[in-house]
């Protein structure tokens, strides 16, 4: 009977033992799928909306100077210095959160283009000459915003392609912690039929033993 009870009480630890090396193995994985979210979030995401504000903020100012050609210049005035400090803002959050390989250089690129397309624009909403006014526009200013504006799409794609590859990397990760936790619990349900079956003979053993 001793015997008997000592298999079982080693049986039942050797499965609370397994069982608990399943759950820490699932927390693990769990935290680890937490980080990797909290890295996107942090590292990547911020700067696809920052990318996206500023090519937002780009098309309003390009607005504005339709809107100084077309006749409204108080209405443009008003409306350019708005997505100027809107832009600024979406510039300052990417240059302070600069995570991929190849970004820094495009967002340097995009700030120093920034900054002449943005004193040309001051020009533009002071002239007087309706006709020099459209000719800047066309000759300066439109290809400016364009270069600006894919300057900022290539800030986004970077980032975006790093969230994919992120995504993966977790998609990963998770797939292994599952393929683990299932592996150590057939494992745990295997050993606990082991240690049953051999719980069974070592009981029925000296009753058979009595019966022949």
């Amino acid at each position: 009977m001793k015997s008997l009870r000592t298999q079982l009480l080693a049986s039942h630890l050797a499965l609370v033992a397994l069982m608990a090396l399943v759950m820490v193995g699932a927390i693990i994985n769990f935290f680890r799928l937490g980080a990797s979210i909290d890295h996107i979030l942090r590292d990547n995401y911020q700067s696809v909306v920052a990318a996206q504000n500023m090519k937002e903020s780009l098309e309003r100012q390009d607005s504005a100077a339709t809107l100084f050609l077309a006749g409204q210049p108080e209405k443009a005035r008003a409306q350019w210095k708005t997505s100027v400090v809107a832009f600024d803002k979406a510039l300052a959050d990417e240059q302070a959160n600069i995570t991929e390989e190849g970004e820094r250089p495009v967002a340097q690129e995009l700030e120093q283009n920034y900054q002449r397309y943005r004193g040309d624009m001051a020009a533009l909403l002071a002239m007087k000459d309706e006709s020099a006014a459209k000719k800047r526009y066309l000759a300066s200013l439109e290809p400016q915003f364009l270069r600006i504006k894919s300057l900022a799409q290539q800030v986004l794609e970077i980032n975006q392609s790093a969230i994919l590859r992120a995504d993966a990397r977790a998609k990963r990760e998770a797939q292994n912690g599952a393929l683990v936790g299932s592996v150590m619990t057939l494992a745990a349900l295997a050993l606990a039929i082991w240690f049953a079956r051999a719980a069974i003979n070592s009981a029925l053993t000296p009753l058979l033993a009595l019966v022949q």
